[in-house]
């Protein structure tokens, strides 16, 4: 244990030479709110898993209940309007699931951002706390974000099997001229709202300072490794009063 120790001490990291007080006591209050600003994008997280989480068994509560009482009844149903309801249901459980995946995708990389700030700061201020982790020797364990995230994908996956059996299950009732309305505009709204939900990227207004600032567009993929080795890079947000920065 003591030799351990001694190992951890020595890559806890030593401020780097030549930064005056007044330095180190900015940097020192960028690292605090670094830390600030991740837990509250850490909150936030959870907050917003809740409450997606929240949409998901009350859409399922009324669609099942909804379509219960069509198929106990289906030999009543003489218009393909009367499916509206149900197919509705399964349309906005697929699209919220599929934006719960997405919002945690986006809130871990907001997360993620302010972490590789504080790794930064503290490596100038000489620790690595922040960036020293201890594990077993079994290695890591499971991360419970990411659990989040792929459960919230397989929801959606879910939310589409359940969509294409509630559209079979009404095609096979031959309503006729009501078959527009029960099998195609379902499937028109489902890939729409998937469409819609998807093209919510981050408005970045930014430049990219390894490309003579040039314009970052958020929209497109992007060569992150401008610096040889490096796997990550960064961006600067344009000033709101500069057209250039």
């Amino acid at each position: 244990m003591p030799v351990l120790l001694d190992e951890y001490w020595k890559n806890f990291g030593n401020v780097d030479e030549g930064i005056t007080k007044e330095e180190v006591g900015n940097l020192k209050y960028a690292l605090d709110r670094a830390y600030q600003i991740r837990n509250f994008e850490i909150d936030n997280y959870w907050k917003r898993a809740a409450y997606f989480w929240g949409f998901q068994v009350a859409i399922f509560a009324a669609f099942a209940l909804l379509f219960r009482s069509m198929f106990e009844n289906s030999d009543k149903i003489k218009s393909g309007v009367d499916f509206l309801f149900p197919i509705s249901f399964t349309v906005l459980g697929g699209v919220t699931a599929l934006a719960a995946y997405l919002s945690a995708r986006g809130s871990k990389f907001w997360q993620q951002n302010w972490e590789k700030h504080i790794d930064v700061l503290e490596k100038k201020l000489g620790m690595n706390l922040h960036r020293t982790v201890w594990v077993k020797s079994g290695g890591v364990e499971f991360s419970v974000s990411r659990i989040n995230q792929r459960l919230s994908f397989c929801f959606f996956i879910f939310w589409f099997f359940v969509f294409c059996f509630t559209e079979i299950f009404f095609v096979s009732l031959n309503l006729g001229y009501d078959f527009f309305i029960s099998f195609f505009l379902p499937i028109i709204l489902f890939a729409s709202g998937c469409v819609f939900v998807w093209k919510t990227k981050t408005d970045l207004n930014a430049v990219d300072p390894c490309k003579n600032d040039e314009d970052f567009d958020p929209g497109r993929s992007w060569p992150l490794r401008c610096f040889e080795g490096e796997k990550f890079s960064f961006v600067l947000r344009k000033m709101p009063d500069d057209s250039v920065r």
